[in-house]
């Protein structure tokens, strides 16, 4: 059972458990065909001597976990900073995938 405590600017959910699905941002992951691959190049080093440590990120806006807003399908849809966060909120089914092989269509 979950229940929501609302404010005037956070909403609380209650005795949810939360699944982090996130994947990990790195130079070797996985894209979509056809997406600019991801690059990410530190700039500065503290062990270099560096007073703080600096990456520059460069990949496109469908890379790793990430939600497609309706605007991603529908030219006057909503864009993601339009998008109320309630709709991310929820209950959901989990699988875990250890040892799940995709294989695209052509390569069959």
């Amino acid at each position: 059972v979950m229940r929501a405590i609302e404010s005037d600017c956070v909403i609380i959910f209650l005795n949810m458990q939360i699944y982090d699905i996130s994947l990990t941002i790195s130079n070797n992951m996985p894209v979509f065909p056809g997406d600019p691959k991801v690059n990410i190049k530190k700039v500065l080093k503290i062990e270099s001597g560096d007073p703080y440590n600096i990456s520059l990120i460069c990949l496109g806006s469908h890379n790793g976990t990430h939600v497609d807003p309706p605007y991603h399908f529908v030219d006057k849809g909503l864009k993601i900073d339009k998008l109320p966060l309630e709709v991310l909120v929820g209950r959901a089914v989990v699988f875990e995938m250890d040892g799940f092989c995709y294989r695209r269509s052509e390569s069959l």
